[in-house]
């Protein structure tokens, strides 16, 4: 299976940065929005990437 890619891109300029996950975590991610019927895989991620905001961010939580 080919490599799960994520592009960000920033909106004032042409940057982007792709990021590769690795195949367990693509499919176990997989696996949980099948499992999971309210479920996106933009919604998982988007989750996903705030909860990382709110622990890691100075003050959040743990460092």
């Amino acid at each position: 299976m080919s490599p799960v890619k994520f592009s960000l891109f920033n909106r004032d300029d042409d940057d982007e940065e792709t990021v590769e996950i690795d195949d367990q975590l693509a499919d176990d991610l997989r696996q949980v929005v099948a499992d999971t019927p309210d479920l996106t895989l933009e919604g998982a991620l988007r989750e996903g990437l705030q909860h990382v905001v709110a622990k890691r961010r100075p003050g959040g939580g743990q460092q």
